[in-house]
C-alpha cells in the first residue's frame, strides 16, 4: 500500500513539507530539504508557488495521543 503524503508538524522547519515528504520517497528529510534549498536557488517562484501549493492541499499528519514524543 502506497503511503500517503502528510505535512509532518512534529519535524518541521517551516511546515512541514520535506519532513512529510521524506518518508514517501525514502529519503532522509535532509536531503529533500537540501533537494528544496537548491531548487529555491535555481528557481525561486516555481519553487515557492510549488511548496505554497503543498502547505495549503497537504493535510497535517494525524498522530494518536503520545506519538508524536516517539518520532526522533
Amino acid at each position: 500500500m502506497r503511503e500517503r503524503w502528510y505535512r509532518d508538524t512534529t519535524q518541521k522547519l517551516l511546515f512541514g513539507v520535506c519532513a512529510g515528504l521524506a518518508p514517501v520517497i525514502g529519503l532522509d528529510k535532509a536531503w529533500v530539504r537540501l533537494a528544496a534549498l537548491v531548487a529555491l536557488l535555481i528557481s525561486p517562484l516555481t519553487t515557492v508557488v510549488i511548496y505554497g501549493v503543498a502547505v495549503w492541499l497537504l493535510p497535517v499528519k494525524p498522530y494518536l495521543e503520545g506519538e508524536w514524543q516517539r518520532k526522533s
